[in-house]
């Protein structure tokens, strides 16, 4: 029994091994929309023919990955490499939860984009996702809660983990 604590606690307290749980744990988001959303995809030509209000969807996805994107970054470098360096000088340790926190990030853009213009994008492939609407914003919300749920409980983790 004892060798068990001692190898959890080997895990536990390594970076790497807990950049890499997170991350998996963190890959869930990426396909969020192919678990839960079972419909084909489909192109914006195709959407056009259901309803031509999805014209220039594609750029419009595109712009808006831009504008998250530079959010996201900017946050990542600006706020967590202060946190970063924080944790180390305090804790000894990376702060494993900022790669989290660009996962989560991609989840909320996904579900947001997706509650914003009815479709789900399947990430850089310019192909959408079409269902009923209160579908599309059910899994678009599941996705958010979960992106949020995931980085906070990172961030959790983080300082008990620290504790000990």
């Amino acid at each position: 029994m004892n060798n068990i604590s001692v190898f959890f606690s080997e895990l536990l307290h390594n970076d790497k091994f807990l950049f890499y749980f997170w991350g998996i744990l963190g890959s869930v988001i990426f396909f969020w929309e192919s678990i839960r959303l079972r419909v084909p995809a489909l192109t914006e030509e195709q959407l056009v023919e259901i309803n031509p209000d999805f014209k220039g969807i594609k750029s419009s996805y595109q712009n808006f990955g831009l504008i998250s994107i530079a959010i996201l970054t900017t946050s990542l470098i600006m706020i967590f490499s202060r946190i970063d360096s924080w944790a180390i000088e305090t804790y000894e340790r990376r702060f494993f939860p900022m790669f989290v926190f660009f996962l989560s990030g991609y989840g909320i853009y996904q579900g947001t984009f997706a509650m914003l213009n009815n479709v789900y994008p399947m990430r850089k492939l310019l192909i959408f996702k079409y269902a009923e609407k209160e579908e599309i914003q059910r899994v678009a919300k599941e996705q958010i809660t979960v992106s949020i749920v995931l980085f906070v409980l990172s961030v959790l983790s983080f300082f008990i983990i620290v504790q000990f």
